[in-house]
């Protein structure tokens, strides 16, 4: 059984090495603008160049809090008084600093700089929230983000070509446990 991958949501564990499907090259990404900046906002595929880390369920309280749901094996970094997450909301992608957070049954109450009460919270519904793909930590020998795996050929452990595999969705990978 030590062949067969396993994976968590933001990461997976994969046995074997990585390689790319066949016909893609690597290209660097060229130097973006910073994350809060006001050209970086408006860049066409940022979003899409962004890691999903979590989702905003509900308000929490009347003092402007949410429930998140995480997207990441690392909630404990990615959701800390300071962290700055992504949101796109009319039009355009908007940063919101965490000013305080717990985990309360496999979710997070977080607080956000400038949501100070429920109607605030309201409007913070069903967004999700992501960071920019360079802010992710390097991982351990072996273990994958779920995004990279997109894109890779698959194989039987004979060598045989079965295929390449799909894009990663944090739901789907859920699914499948």
């Amino acid at each position: 059984m030590d062949n067969v991958p396993s994976w968590t949501s933001e990461t997976s564990r994969i046995s074997g090495s990585r390689q790319q499907a066949s016909g893609s090259a690597f290209r660097p990404k060229p130097e973006a603008p910073s994350p809060t900046s006001d050209a970086w906002c408006l860049m066409p595929n940022a979003w899409d160049d962004m890691v999903l880390v979590g989702r905003i369920a509900r308000p929490q309280g009347n003092r402007g809090e949410v429930v998140v749901t995480p997207a990441t094996d690392f909630g404990e970094s990615r959701f800390q008084p300071g962290a700055v997450l992504q949101t796109f909301r009319h039009g355009r992608i908007d940063a919101l600093t965490v000013v305080e957070s717990r985990e309360h049954s496999g979710r997070w109450v977080i607080g956000f700089e400038g949501i100070t009460s429920i109607n605030d919270a309201e409007t913070l519904r069903n967004l999700e929230l992501r960071i920019p793909a360079e802010a992710l930590q390097t991982l351990e020998a072996g273990t994958f983000y779920v995004h990279d795996l997109a894109g890779l050929r698959v194989e039987t452990t004979a060598g045989v070509t079965i295929g390449t595999s799909p894009t990663c969705s944090s739901a789907a990978m859920r699914r499948c446990w």
